[in-house]
């Protein structure tokens, strides 16, 4: 990830018959979930691993309700890919995820962070991205 975004800066050229920016532009999307608790945050977090594993498996479904742990449903090896997959999150209490956002910025370097949740209750997603707003407008 970090490899890619460094040869995109690397090689970028503004002679490139695709060029439409002066200077090269990150943006990094990073699976958010932030909640009251770290682990009420995991729990909903269940909801976007079944989504991938579900992908995984060639059987896309709606979003599915959390589970206490993926690995009720999903193999070791499954788990593994799952870490792998969606290693770019932040998940976690409003302090945590602003934290793994900041860690995330400052490692890639990012001019912009897009966010995006997946929750199976709409009021869950909702929720979470007040959190963060309330965290990050909020002096630190």
């Amino acid at each position: 990830f970090e490899e890619a975004i460094k040869t995109y800066r690397d090689t970028f050229s503004t002679e490139s018959p695709t060029a439409r920016i002066d200077a090269p532009h990150v943006m990094v999307a990073v699976n958010v979930l932030a909640a009251e608790t770290s682990e009420e945050a995991w729990r909903q977090f269940t909801t976007t691993q079944r989504m991938f594993l579900g992908i995984r498996r060639g059987r896309q479904t709606k979003l599915a309700k959390p589970l206490p742990d993926i690995s009720d449903v999903a193999t070791p090896m499954e788990v593994a890919m799952l870490d792998s997959v969606l290693r770019v999150r932040a998940v976690g209490t409003p302090d945590e995820v602003v934290a793994s956002l900041d860690e995330i910025a400052e490692r890639t370097g990012a001019d912009e962070i897009i966010t995006t949740t997946y929750a199976h209750d709409p009021a869950v997603r909702i929720r979470s991205m007040e959190l963060l707003a309330e965290r990050w407008n909020s002096p630190s």
